[in-house]
C-alpha cells in the first residue's frame, strides 16, 4: 500500500501498488483529509448520512470523481447493509436517476463499464479490491462482520467470472485498512455466529483459528485474515 499525496491533489490516497501495475484500473482509499481552498480540510464527506450537508457531500463526489477522470454521472455507490449482496453495474444505471446514486441493499458492485467509479464507504470495515486486467472488470466489496462471515468476497469474484468470463487467476486484490484483530473484540454469541458461517468456507478449524482468537478471556476477529483466507 502506498500514499499518495502532492500539491496538485485535492484529495490524497492510498493505492495498491499491485493493482495499480497492471494499468486495467485506479485504485484508491481516501481518508477524512483534503484540500479545500488551498488549506487542509479534516472532514472530506462523500457519503449521504442523516445529518450530511447534501451540498458538502455533494462537492466532495464531484471533487473525487473530478480528480479520478470521470464525473458524477459515472460515480455508483454502494447502499451497504452488511450484506453478501453483489450488484452488476450496467449502462441501465447512468440511465436511471433512481438507480444510478447507490443500488439499495448492496455491499459489492461488479462492472466492465469504462469509466465507471464503483464507490463503497467504511469506518472500521475493510474493503476488498477486485481487477481483472485480462477481462477489463473490477469489483468492490464494503467487507463488514456480516459481508466477511458471509464470504462476500468470494460471490463478488463469482459474479466476475460469471458475467465476464474472468478467470480467478488472473485477478489482482486488495484489502483497505480496516480495524485490527487486537481492536476488534467481540461477545461470546458474535463470535459463534461468525464462526459458524465461516465454517462453511473454511472447514479446516486451523484456518479459523487465525481469525477467531481469545484474549483476556474475550474473542477477537481478524476480519482482513478472513478476507485474505475466503
Amino acid at each position: 500500500m502506498k500514499w499518495i499525496d502532492r500539491s496538485d491533489l485535492r484529495i490524497p490516497y492510498y493505492t495498491f501498488e499491485n493493482i495499480e501495475n497492471t494499468h486495467a484500473a485506479v485504485c484508491a482509499f481516501t481518508t477524512r483529509h483534503y484540500r479545500k481552498n488551498g488549506e487542509w480540510n479534516d472532514f472530506f464527506q462523500p457519503v449521504l448520512r442523516p445529518d450530511s450537508d447534501l451540498c458538502e457531500v455533494a462537492a466532495c463526489n464531484a471533487m473525487l470523481a473530478e480528480q479520478f477522470g470521470t464525473d458524477t454521472g459515472h460515480l455508483i455507490s454502494s447502499a451497504q447493509k452488511h450484506t453478501a449482496n453483489i450488484y452488476q453495474v450496467t449502462k441501465a444505471d447512468l440511465e436511471s436517476a433512481d438507480r444510478r446514486r447507490r443500488p439499495d441493499g448492496v455491499d459489492g458492485m461488479i462492472t466492465n463499464l469504462p469509466g465507471i467509479m464503483l464507490q463503497t464507504f467504511g469506518a472500521d470495515c475493510p474493503s476488498v479490491y477486485l481487477v481483472d486486467p485480462v477481462c477489463k472488470a473490477i469489483g468492490l466489496c464494503h467487507s463488514g462482520r456480516k459481508g466477511t462471515q458471509y464470504g462476500i468476497a468470494g460471490y463478488a469474484l463469482a459474479a466476475l467470472a460469471d458475467a465476464y468470463g474472468t478467470d480467478p487467476k488472473d485477478v489482482e486484490a486488495a484489502i483497505s485498512p480496516g480495524i485490527c484483530a487486537d481492536c476488534y473484540e467481540v461477545g461470546d454469541d458474535v463470535a459463534k455466529d461468525f464462526e459458524q458461517d465461516i465454517s462453511r468456507i473454511l472447514p479446516d478449524p486451523a484456518d479459523r483459528n487465525r481469525i477467531i482468537s481469545k484474549k483476556n478471556g474475550r474473542f477477537h476477529l481478524d476480519l482482513n485474515q478472513a478476507v485474505f483466507l475466503t
